[in-house]
């Protein structure tokens, strides 16, 4: 079977559904008409006009979620910004850019601008820290951890006396993890 090509002029992408290429079968989804090209004005009116949408409904107190899997993200100014941070700037008037927008209600997808206030890259480690949404995951706790807290021992007690290399061969490690176990910089 021959490929087909999207039957628009001048249009020579293969066809996806109803004749046309996924472009202008998205641009008749969205408009009405295949033809139709949206200028990069007209997608940030758009998507202004839904958030402004979404702020003007959002409750006191509740999350507003939107039902997405992942965090939600918006095309405004021709860039890929998070949803989050537009809706800060949607509700203060202000671009938060260069900090970033931490979350009171720890939903990463909630655009309530209740909920969003500003902080730094340590201050969003340590509310994470603070709220418990950081699991210690040093020495055996680890998930990738090759190394329980007796072979370090084991490693520690018979270093002097044999060689980092035997020792990482042995316990199936780099000769780097050995000599950060021995001089403390590791599982300590």
């Amino acid at each position: 079977m021959a490929d087909r090509t999207c039957a628009l002029p001048n249009c020579t992408r293969p066809s996806r559904a109803r004749t046309w290429c996924a472009m202008h079968y998205q641009r008749w989804q969205r408009h009405g008409d295949p033809m139709v090209k949206e200028s990069a004005d007209q997608h940030t009116a758009r998507t202004l006009r839904r958030l402004r949408e979404i702020l003007a409904m959002a409750p006191t107190d509740a999350c507003l979620d939107l039902g997405t899997r992942r965090r939600p993200i918006s095309k405004l100014l021709g860039r890929y910004r998070n949803a989050s941070h537009v809706m800060w700037w949607l509700a203060h008037g202000v671009d938060p850019h260069p900090l970033h927008v931490l979350h009171r209600c720890d939903n990463g997808r909630c655009l309530n601008p209740r909920h969003l206030f500003l902080g730094t890259p340590r201050d969003n480690s340590r509310d994470m820290v603070a709220k418990g949404r950081h699991p210690d995951q040093r020495g055996e706790r680890n998930p990738n951890a090759k190394l329980t807290a007796a072979d370090v021992r084991a490693i520690r007690r018979r270093w002097p006396r044999e060689s980092q290399v035997a020792l990482a061969r042995e316990f199936g490690v780099w000769k780097t993890a050995v000599h950060k176990i021995v001089h403390d910089e590791k599982w300590q």
